[in-house]
């Protein structure tokens, strides 16, 4: 039977989600200390950068960040604005750094620099979803870094640029990243290695046999955190 509109049980589970959003979003703003895991508590740290004393900032201020716009249509859009949101020093000794990236197309990129290399991309429905990540990395990052656990790739010959299928760690979750021509990958989360590795075959599969059609993409699910 259909739930009346007026309910007072889906004003309950509207109301919990909305504070479910809130607690997210409180999470994110809280910035300095990352996200809490076990082990030794790395100091915030503030570098060049202006980690959370500076709003956004045009892509020209960021040359780590300016070369990929050649690669990437997404970056090359004169209204792109850059936040460094962190920066720590993570597992091995080495330096990550992690911006949000913005355009008019209402969406957020995350973006992981290890050593101002590209280590990690994503593109977020929105800010939040973004910020929420890159808590969560800031986490993760002291304990292992960017764990690519299945990696495969190659060129497409019907439309001439590169592919790749990449499965990463995550902290409970598998994220399998596809690239087709372009940086940012399409991302689904999983919660097991054999999942995510059993659709990444199946994605390579595809590449390697299809003909003119693109791969298709498996039908979205909301993001596992």
């Amino acid at each position: 039977m259909a739930m009346p509109r007026n309910s007072f049980v889906l004003s309950a589970l509207e109301g919990m989600s909305a504070l479910a959003n809130f607690l997210w979003i409180a999470m994110a703003a809280w910035w300095q200390g990352g996200w809490r895991f076990r082990g030794p508590r790395v100091p915030a740290s503030a570098d060049l950068y202006g980690v959370r004393r500076e709003g956004p900032q045009p892509l020209q201020a960021f040359p780590e960040l300016r070369r990929y716009s050649v690669h990437e249509p997404w970056l090359a859009t004169p209204d792109v604005r850059v936040q460094c949101m962190w920066s720590h020093v993570g597992f091995g000794g080495q330096r990550y750094h992690y911006f949000l990236v913005s355009n008019n197309q209402h969406r957020t990129l995350g973006v992981l620099l290890r050593e101002q290399e590209l280590a990690y991309l994503r593109l977020h429905t929105n800010y939040t979803f973004a910020a929420v990540d890159g808590t969560l990395w800031a986490g993760e990052i002291r304990h292992q870094p960017v764990l690519r656990v299945y990696a495969n790739g190659g060129i497409d010959p019907v439309r001439h640029h590169t592919w790749s299928v990449v499965v990463i760690k995550r902290h409970r979750r598998y994220e399998l990243q596809i690239t087709t021509g372009t940086l940012i990958p399409w991302t689904h989360d999983f919660r097991t290695l054999d999942e995510a590795l059993l659709h990444a075959e199946i994605c390579v599969t595809e590449f390697h046999h299809r003909d003119a059609e693109p791969v298709r993409e498996p039908e979205p699910v909301e993001w596992l955190m």
